[in-house]
């Protein structure tokens, strides 16, 4: 059939390519918090924080401007304190921590 061609080229070329999706990018939002007590031999610190979320995410602690560990947020909190698995480094009291949602 005539025309037929272009039409079946011109619906490919609409559809997204495999593993490409149409949904927006997800905004990112950063909370600041400090490092108030460690316990190495279970893996784990105890946050605060002046504003909490309650989503899980992943976080960069920082000693001056020196990233010094890794921590993955998410475990139970009550306002102003959250709990965080250490997933690396060595995170001391009075650390920042950069949390990511």
């Amino acid at each position: 059939m005539v025309g037929c061609h272009g039409l079946k080229a011109r619906k490919a070329a609409a559809q997204p390519a495999p593993g490409a999706t149409n949904a927006a990018p997800r905004e990112v939002k950063t909370v600041w918090a400090e490092v108030a007590h460690v316990n190495a031999a279970q893996g784990y610190v105890v946050l605060r924080a002046k504003v909490l979320q309650s989503a899980a995410g992943e976080a960069t602690v920082w000693r001056g401007t020196n990233e010094v560990a890794r921590l993955r947020v998410g475990g139970p909190a009550r306002p102003p304190w959250l709990t965080a698995d250490i997933l690396s480094g060595h995170p001391q009291p009075r650390d920042r921590v950069e949390i990511k949602w």
